[in-house]
């Protein structure tokens, strides 16, 4: 790239692997929401609202966007209203998407928990390794600038380092949520829940 001629690709093994398996976990979590092939009961509340697609409408819009500009500059040899454009802008476009929608992400289950008071049902562990993830992938970044002497790994892929930070961000509300704030609420819910499971007679013999 003429824009970092003398930096190397801080994209790693890793980053494909994470890429995919990311890809295939959510075609898997989408085609759920079709009777076929799973089976499943489809309610009618279990659908996007008008706000969540307006948003991917957008997010999809950029991106093509950004392509057709790149695509028009190169054929042409022209600067745009927006400057010089080149591939790798659109490498960012679909990182910008990446951090838009990891937000969207976060923020409905963080709203929840706060209207319930509580986080019971909660996968903490999710979030445990999700913030873990989280942490070494800026680690990674650190590690590669620091052995290249080079901090352009770091700045030169804003994506993955403001991901990193997001996650950790909103992985320390949930286990604030979770081990603090909502703990007393938590515990109540679990007996509730094991009390509601326990049979109303109990059969401690039969007559024969």
């Amino acid at each position: 790239m003429s824009r970092h001629p003398q930096s190397e690709p801080s994209v790693r093994l890793n980053d494909f692997v994470f890429a995919l398996h990311g890809t295939v976990l959510v075609l898997v979590v989408l085609s759920q929401f079709w009777p076929l092939p799973w089976g499943f009961r489809i309610e009618k509340y279990q659908s996007p609202s008008r706000l969540m697609l307006a948003a991917c409408t957008a997010c999809v819009g950029y991106a093509l966007a950004t392509i057709l500009i790149v695509t028009s500059n190169t054929n042409h040899n022209r600067h745009t209203l927006v400057g010089h454009l080149e591939w790798l802008d659109v490498v960012y476009a679909f990182g910008n998407v990446k951090l838009f929608a990891t937000t969207c992400k976060y923020i409905p289950q963080v709203w929840v928990n706060f209207k319930r008071k509580a986080t019971y049902g909660f996968s903490i562990e999710a979030i445990l390794l999700d913030l873990t993830g989280g942490v070494l992938s800026i680690m990674q970044l650190l590690l590669d600038g620091w052995d290249r002497t080079d901090w352009s790994a770091v700045t030169g892929n804003p994506a993955k380092f403001v991901l990193g930070n997001i996650s950790i961000f909103f992985d320390a509300i949930f286990i604030l949520q979770h081990y603090y704030l909502y703990r007393q609420k938590n515990m109540l819910e679990e007996r509730q829940a094991s009390n509601e499971q326990e049979p109303l007679l109990h059969n401690e013999g039969s007559c024969s």
